[in-house]
């Protein structure tokens, strides 16, 4: 039975003292890591956590937000991270659904955890993963780890949940993927295929732990015995520093973080001469982009990857070799690569048919990666789980090599900065604004963040509104990255007979620059 434990305790019997996670310059062994996770297990239980029960946390990036996806699951508590940067209105719903009997925060988030606290009754302990004196009604983290004793037998594994994270929705609420130990440790196993491993290699995780593809890392790096060298969110200066203090090896980037790497005034300062390899996903990322960053990293390989929450990770990935920018290979760089191992994809048309080769149909998947379902709806996990396929909901076509290309988003996702945006979600809080009429949110092309939200309304008779009131007013219900960064106000917005906004002649305006009515 695949238990995701096994995997920090095999890494921490066969090299015990090779660096293993590093944060704000204290580096720890594996043999540390594991020590302190199975402390933490004996110190939740003598909190009251039981089999069954989530731990929310609420925190920026650090060793301890690390050693949380470790340590509640020898006790079959669930962690359920949470998007820092949502507000109380987005969170609620969230600590509603899961009913966590405790919430980790960090010294940011003490103020909003008093107010969820009082939203949500399942809460009975504030647990304080910061630095500093420990708030009021809080326990102190450290304090937890010493209060009881290490459990080293792991009973839980296979189907057993292991975490529960929150993903944008288009029904209202987010939905709360819920994700097995052997999910999440088949995700680690693909890696295997096609990432580094071994001594010697490092890498920088600086993506937020509340996303799907910065949890599955601290499997895939353990797995593989990869030091972890930890920041508490992306700085390109930071990152520079620490990626020539500790020679690392690899960096995980999305278009918005290249860019400011890149960009950065004190950049040419910094000897990166020890990278060999560079990661990139979630957002779209431009030719020009990969070109600048070959240029700027010769004979560093780089490698893409396209995956989902509800895949535990990765879906397939477009490894170095593929990365042409001319010639007829050059093609593939539009690609998202082959599937990875343990995954089996298919392109379908409406009718779950398989397609020929380069028809366009819905990216469908299987495997021992898919996600047991979202937590307490039923109705939506029937709608993507179906006959054993997930439907990603993702449009695209496959070459007669097998490669795998996106053509649109079934669900109209945005991709902006690695955040996952839902322009339903936009749209609702839009359509809260007395002056608007119709609205409709799209993607626009972006050259430093992949794409951007774009809002293009119509107004109600002699009412008006300005970009900075309407980016104002959304504010107020959803989180900032969300929020449009650009309006356009028009006459009125194209509909189909039926009476149903025509996007594609929406995005077909927007992207030809055409000037706002």
């Amino acid at each position: 039975m695949m238990k995701l434990p096994q995997i920090l305790q095999r890494v921490a019997h066969e090299f015990p003292n090779r660096a293993g996670i590093t944060f704000e310059g204290k580096t720890r062994t594996w043999s540390d890591v594991l020590q302190r996770c199975e402390q933490l297990a004996g110190g939740l239980r003598e909190l009251g956590l039981k089999e069954g029960d989530r731990l929310a946390i609420l925190s920026h990036n650090s060793s301890a937000m690390a050693e949380l996806f470790y340590g509640p699951l020898w006790l079959g508590v669930v962690p359920v991270p949470l998007n820092w940067r949502w507000t109380k209105v987005e969170l609620t719903p969230c600590l509603g659904d899961c009913e966590p009997a405790a919430l980790v925060v960090d010294a940011e988030n003490v103020e909003i955890a008093r107010e969820l606290v009082r939203l949500c009754s399942s809460i009975q302990t504030l647990i304080y993963v910061g630095d500093g004196d420990v708030p009021n009604g809080f326990v102190d983290y450290e304090a937890v780890l010493r209060s009881g004793e290490r459990i080293s037998d792991c009973p839980f594994g296979g189907d057993d949940l292991a975490a529960i994270v929150y993903t944008g929705g288009t029904t209202g609420r987010s939905k709360g993927v819920m994700l097995s130990h052997s999910n999440l440790y088949v995700n680690a196993m693909n890696h295997l295929e096609f990432d580094a491993v071994g001594v010697g290699y490092s890498i920088i995780l600086s993506g937020p732990m509340f996303h799907i593809s910065a949890i599955c890392r601290l499997y895939i790096h353990t797995f593989m015995d990869v030091h972890m060298l930890i920041l508490p969110q992306f700085d390109a200066l930071d990152l520079m520093e620490n990626v020539q203090k500790y020679q690392v090896t690899s960096l995980i980037l999305i278009s918005a973080m290249a860019a400011l790497l890149l960009d950065h005034p004190r950049y040419s300062e910094f000897d990166l001469s020890s990278l060999r390899k560079i990661n990139y996903g979630a957002a779209p990322m431009p030719p020009s982009l990969i070109k600048r960053l070959q240029n700027a990293f010769p004979g560093v390989g780089f490698f893409h990857g396209y995956g989902a929450t509800e895949a535990s990770g990765v879906i397939s990935t477009l490894p170095a070799q593929d990365h042409h920018l001319e010639g007829a290979a050059a093609k593939r760089l539009r690609s998202v690569g082959k599937p990875a191992p343990y995954i089996e994809l298919r392109i379908v048309d409406d009718k779950g048919e398989e397609v020929a080769p380069d028809v366009v149909g819905e990216i469908v998947i299987r495997g021992p990666n898919v996600m047991l379902g979202y937590r307490n709806m039923p109705e939506e996990t029937a709608k993507v789980l179906r006959k054993g396929w997930y439907h990603t909901g993702d449009a695209g076509y496959r070459d007669e090599d097998n490669y795998v290309y996106l053509v649109d988003r079934m669900k109209d996702m945005i991709i902006s900065g690695g955040e996952n945006i839902y322009s339903v979600e936009v749209e609702r809080a839009i359509d809260l604004h007395p002056a608007v009429r119709q609205c409709a949110v799209i993607g626009r092309p972006d050259e430093k963040w992949g794409e951007v939200v774009h809002a293009v309304i119509s107004l109600e008779p002699g009412l008006t509104v300005t970009e900075e009131e309407l980016i104002a007013h959304c504010h107020e219900y959803i989180a900032g990255y969300k929020c449009p960064k650009v309006l356009s106000i028009w006459d009125a917005l194209p509909l189909s007979g039926a009476g149903k906004l025509q996007k594609n002649e929406i995005r077909d305006r927007i992207n030809a620059q055409e000037k706002p009515r």
